[in-house]
C-alpha cells in the first residue's frame, strides 16, 4: 500500500515497506471532501479513507479482516498498531 498522507495519525510511523502484499479489497470511490490516507499504488484505489459526517469523523477501510485473501496484511507486524491508531483517531 501507498501512504498518501504519511503524517496522518492513522498511518504515521508505520513501516509500509514491510507490507509484502495487501491481498484483496473492495473497490470504492472516495466521497467528495474526504481524504484518501492509504491506497493501492498499482490502481490508485482507496484502501483507507477519512472524512466527516455531521460533527463526527468517519473512516472507510476497503480491505478484509477474515484472514483469507488478506492474510498477509493481517500478519504484518504493524497491523495491530494500525488499528490502535485508527481507533484513537476516531475517538479524539
Amino acid at each position: 500500500p501507498a501512504a498518501n498522507a504519511p503524517e496522518h495519525p492513522i498511518v504515521a510511523g508505520l513501516s509500509w515497506d514491510a507490507v509484502t502484499r495487501f491481498g484483496g479489497y473492495n473497490k470504492v470511490e472516495a466521497a467528495e471532501g474526504s481524504e484518501v490516507v492509504l491506497s493501492d499504488p498499482a490502481t490508485g484505489m482507496p484502501l483507507i479513507t477519512v472524512g466527516t459526517y455531521g460533527e463526527g469523523k468517519t473512516v472507510a477501510y476497503a480491505g478484509g479482516l477474515g484472514g483469507g485473501w488478506d492474510a498477509d496484511f493481517i500478519q504484518w507486524a504493524g497491523f495491530p498498531q494500525l488499528w490502535l491508531q485508527l481507533a484513537r483517531y476516531l475517538v479524539n
